[in-house]
């Protein structure tokens, strides 16, 4: 049977923009994760972010880090509380993801580009933008990298996965661990005599 000229092209056509709605789709999912997290819209973060793989992937990340700096630091290997210290990181992490990783917490984190999820939330609005490099990493996991214009060496890395032809969610949030876990690792003041509270 013969097919006509115009069959032909209106099929191009229609594989024409399959390709490119699949090609651009990563591109059109951070952009609307990008405006739901300028407008405050919590529902839309739900949508757009697997929370459960973020936050498992951010305590990974921290524990691993600070547990590394900790195990290289000269005053911590000479601190004889210092292997109590690395029992309690996982604990500590899981607190600090589990109050910061929110729809409000990622969203400071994307308008800000700031690292620290523990002070995400209360990171100033006025904050100037981030710089935004988007790139594919393969076929099914696309990366936007958000460069803080305060802290232009501590990129933080918002990884989403493909779901499907054409839909896609935030998989994972790659802190830079060199200035988080240093942060984070930081003894307290010898000199200090507050207590902790009760």
């Amino acid at each position: 049977m013969k097919v006509s000229r115009s069959v032909i092209i209106g099929a191009c056509v229609v594989l024409g923009v399959l390709v490119v709605g699949y090609v651009a789709s990563p591109w059109l999912a951070f952009q609307a994760l990008s405006a739901a997290a300028r407008k405050g819209d919590r529902d839309a973060i739900e949508r757009l972010v697997d929370f459960p793989h973020v936050r498992s992937s951010l305590k990974d990340q921290i524990s691993a880090g600070v547990i590394a700096e900790m195990k290289t630091d000269p005053k911590t290997s000479q601190n004889p509380f210092a292997a109590l210290g690395v029992a309690l990181i996982p604990m500590i992490a899981d607190r600090i993801i589990d109050a910061a990783i929110t729809p409000d917490g990622i969203a400071q984190m994307i308008k800000t580009g700031q690292a620290n999820p523990a002070d995400s939330a209360a990171a100033p609005a006025d904050t100037r933008k981030p710089d935004i490099k988007l790139a594919y990493q393969d076929l099914d996991h696309f990366k936007a990298s958000l460069i803080s214009v305060d802290q232009p060496k501590a990129p933080v890395d918002f990884v989403m996965e493909r779901h499907g032809l054409f839909s896609w969610r935030l998989e994972r949030v790659q802190l830079p661990m060199d200035e988080l876990s240093k942060s984070l690792a930081q003894p307290p003041d010898s000199g200090s005599t507050d207590q902790p509270a009760q």
